[in-house]
């Protein structure tokens, strides 16, 4: 599934399952740049790691399986501080299945 990624977004962060919006893979570095290990984020939902309301991240779910996107996603790192990063987003496919793969820019 990386190799699919990659062929997207050139060297993925994550790459994200959209119906229950858990992180599939993780990228060791990106997960480390908010103080977890890409284990750590791995099978864990998204909203386990966003300061959005979950109202907000099914909007912004929703946008996403249109294509291409970019968003400022305010982010909890492992030590309760916030950092907010801009995503890149693209939708997938990977064995007839739809995947997000993100980008941190």
């Amino acid at each position: 599934m990386v190799k699919e990624a990659r062929k997207h977004i050139d060297d993925p962060d994550a790459i994200i399952d959209p119906y229950d919006l858990t992180f599939v893979w993780v990228n060791e570095k990106a997960a480390k740049s908010f103080g977890y290990s890409a284990s750590e984020m791995t099978d864990k939902q998204v909203l386990d790691f966003t300061l959005l309301p979950r109202t907000k991240v099914m909007k912004i779910t929703l946008t996403l399986l249109h294509g291409l996107f970019k968003q400022e996603i305010p982010i909890k790192t492992k030590g309760g501080k916030r950092v907010d990063k801009r995503i890149k987003y693209k939708v997938i496919r990977f064995e007839g299945c739809p995947y997000f793969v993100t980008k941190f820019l």
